[in-house]
């Protein structure tokens, strides 16, 4: 098996100068064919204030990922984004 592991950390300031930022750290496991067995992305509790700003709404979200996808498309089509022309 091989394992690649990666770390990230994302940030950036509110209109009103506020810091936001989380950090993210995921793996990837493959077997000796190079195919994906187990993938797993783990962020910190500070993503849910981000996905709270952006989006309007944070997880879990334990049902799939409809309710996510919903809010950001909501988000997207109030910014007069129509992604519909890149699916």
């Amino acid at each position: 098996m091989l394992y690649k592991i990666s770390a990230s950390s994302f940030g950036g300031h509110t209109p009103d100068g506020e810091l936001k930022d989380f950090y993210a750290y995921g793996f990837v496991e493959t077997n000796e064919y190079g195919e994906i067995t187990r993938w797993e992305t783990h962020v910190s509790p500070e993503y849910n204030n981000f996905l709270d700003l952006t989006i309007g709404v944070h997880g879990p979200f334990k049902d799939g990922p409809e309710a996510y996808m919903k809010a950001v498309m909501a988000k997207l089509t109030t910014a007069g984004i129509d992604v519909r022309q890149y699916l």
